[in-house]
């Protein structure tokens, strides 16, 4: 009975088909105890005893788990082409040359109505200011930016002469190259509660605008 168990055993796994009481498993040898030294092959198929008998459940393990390593590998498969861009795509890059800033003209300010040590350095630092910003727009497409000291030279009997020093930088693109230009500041004034008088680029920081042909500018 066991030689014919065994007979019909291998029949069932040659076949493709799980032997009653036998479930799908891996690989596995049993002997067979009617023919020493006989060992029986039962590819994929497992014992199985429910309720005191043994019932033909068909369980494929071996594979579930091709396709438990086959869903990993498209799982992997699709992070990767997520993450990387298709062929023939350009990554967008933040680039200065893309675009231009439209820069405004500043107004240059007005003679203080009441003339101090205080007012006097701020019109004309403002004043110096405003001239290197408007006179550098033409030429700047981005990153323009003016910087100055001011410092009360002499205090005379009816005004104050104030000299002004500083830089000018901007950027701006060519070929889509980038390309930065800077340039000085400095300047004389002579101010009072009536007038004021700028000498650009004075010889000597000294040197009083009234004297070297300065220009009125208010």
């Amino acid at each position: 009975m066991l030689a014919a168990l065994h007979g019909s055993l291998a029949l069932d796994t040659l076949a493709g088909r799980a032997p009653p009481g036998w479930s799908h498993t891996d690989d596995a040898t049993v002997g067979d105890r009617t023919r020493p030294g006989k060992v029986t092959k039962y590819v994929n198929y497992r014992r199985v005893e429910t309720s005191g008998r043994h019932l033909p459940v068909f369980s494929d393990i071996s594979g579930m788990r091709h396709r438990i390593a086959l869903l990993c590998l498209c799982l992997v498969l699709a992070g990767c082409s997520s993450s990387t861009p298709a062929p023939g795509t350009d990554t967008p890059t933040d680039s200065p040359c893309s675009t231009t800033v439209e820069y405004e003209q500043r107004p240059v300010p007005d003679l203080p109505s009441n003339v101090t040590r205080e007012t006097a350095i701020a019109f004309a630092e403002s004043h110096a200011e405003a001239l290197a910003w408007n006179d550098s727009i033409r030429s700047a497409q981005f990153g323009l930016s003016v910087t100055s000291d001011t410092s009360v030279l002499n205090r005379t009997h009816d005004g104050f002469i104030i000299h002004v020093t500083g830089g000018v930088t901007y950027q701006g693109c060519t070929d889509g190259s980038v390309w930065v230009a800077d340039g000085g500041l400095g300047a004389n004034y002579f101010i009072n509660e009536t007038t004021a008088i700028r000498l650009n680029q004075p010889r000597n920081t000294t040197d009083d605008p009234r004297e070297h042909g300065g220009e009125v500018v208010a």
